[in-house]
């Protein structure tokens, strides 16, 4: 298994999420809708899984909205992210009284997707809408082109399909540490989502992309799994999956 590169409750949604576009808070106005009415349809990229994508992340009506915010095994938005508000005492991580100690495994083999109790979108959209594995997010990375693309005013990443031309957009969110949306790289807009994989005892995994210039000021995308806190507030994009396809879709 490839080691990821590292960079660094419970209860149906009854609360409003922040739909501002963009990370760097630049761009957009923040506002509020009922999780009830956030668009939850999807798009076929071909994709060889038959996983399916949402066109707007949980909580977002417009796919340039960046939605709700979530900790790993939480399916309850919140707008502050402190380890001390983590559903699992911060003392008991990794130990027996740990809900998230049976979804951890070195392996990256197990996970929380599509499990009712620990994931976002099968607990509030239902049907058989999950939060997208590490296999997931690596198809798609293999299987579509990545563009850095201005979306109603809104920076982020479009995905679109090598096998039909479809495209899904994914806007540049970072992650939430406080009340403050947080990132390594704070110059750069940069998408970071959660996905359905634990890591470890203190980390899952969520999917970065960025736009990144080389020496000659040539501009491409990068993109790649790696590490995020649980304790930290993520965006997540559901993934419809075929009725063939068994949970938990992990393996890779």
């Amino acid at each position: 298994m490839k080691k990821i590169i590292s960079f660094l409750s419970l209860g149906l949604l009854m609360t409003s999420c922040l739909l501002g576009g963009n990370t760097n808070q630049n761009t957009s106005e923040h506002s509020s809708v009922d999780i009830k009415n956030d668009t939850r349809e999807f798009v076929d990229l071909g994709l060889p899984s038959g996983i399916k994508w949402a066109t707007c992340n949980i909580g977002a009506s417009k796919p340039e909205m960046s939605g709700c915010y979530f900790a790993f095994g939480e399916v309850v938005p919140r707008t502050e992210f402190e380890k001390d508000k983590y559903f699992v005492n911060k003392d008991d991580w990794g130990k027996e009284k740990d809900d998230l100690l049976p979804f951890i495994d070195d392996s990256l083999e197990i996970g929380v997707s599509g499990n009712e109790k620990y994931d976002a979108a099968r607990a509030n959209w239902g049907d058989s809408w999950r939060l997208p594995t590490l296999k997931d997010f690596r198809e798609l990375m293999y299987h579509c082109e990545p563009q850095w693309i201005i979306k109603n005013g809104v920076s982020g990443c479009e995905f679109t399909s090598k096998e039909t031309g479809k495209s899904i957009f994914l806007p540049a969110v970072k992650c939430k540490k406080g009340s403050d949306a947080w990132t390594i790289s704070a110059d750069n807009d940069i998408c970071q989502y959660m996905s359905g994989t634990i890591e470890s005892y203190i980390s899952g995994v969520i999917f970065m992309c960025t736009e990144i210039s080389d020496e000659g000021q040539k501009k491409e995308v990068f993109c790649s799994p790696t590490s995020g806190s649980r304790a930290f507030g993520f965006v997540a994009r559901p993934v419809m999956a075929p009725d063939s396809i068994p949970y938990p879709n992990n393996k890779w």
